[in-house]
């Protein structure tokens, strides 16, 4: 293999080690010390978020908010402003069955960590190209010596 060759593989693999450290380890090692963190620290734990869990459905049974109606936007009534779902005050309450109601805790919990792990890979990424620690492509000159 000549010169360019071993520089380019030995780019991309800086460019692979550079992506799974930032990209992967390092946001999801922070989620999970952020997690410990929040359950060892904070006043819920996961036996407590678990009974909460547990009380809220034998009390109302399984039930969904279900804020994603939206009404008004093709008649000629007024556009309402945006707010967060669960912030709108035409959420409803839909029965559902164990694994509907399961299906939807799985959704959100999944929904959740995606975009927090995407947020965190980011932000590590830039951070790491800001301070100078991303790699960089490296050529070797093909000078007339050869070095």
């Amino acid at each position: 293999m000549d010169k360019y060759r071993v520089s380019l593989l030995l780019s991309g693999l800086r460019w692979v080690n550079f992506l799974i450290l930032y990209a992967v380890i390092y946001p999801l090692a922070t989620m999970a010390i952020g997690v410990i963190l929040l359950f060892w620290m904070g006043p819920m734990t996961p036996g407590k978020t678990l009974v909460a869990e547990i009380e809220s459905v034998q009390t109302s049974g399984y039930t969904i908010n279900d804020c994603s109606s939206v009404q008004g936007q093709l008649s000629d009534e007024p556009v309402k402003p945006l707010v967060p779902s669960l912030l709108q005050k035409d959420c409803h309450s839909v029965p559902t069955d164990a694994a509907g109601y399961a299906a939807n805790i799985d959704r959100r919990s999944r929904t959740n960590f995606l975009k927090g792990w995407l947020m965190l890979a980011l932000i590590f990424m830039v951070g790491a190209v800001a301070i100078g620690r991303a790699p960089r492509i490296q050529f070797f000159s093909g000078g007339a010596d050869g070095h």
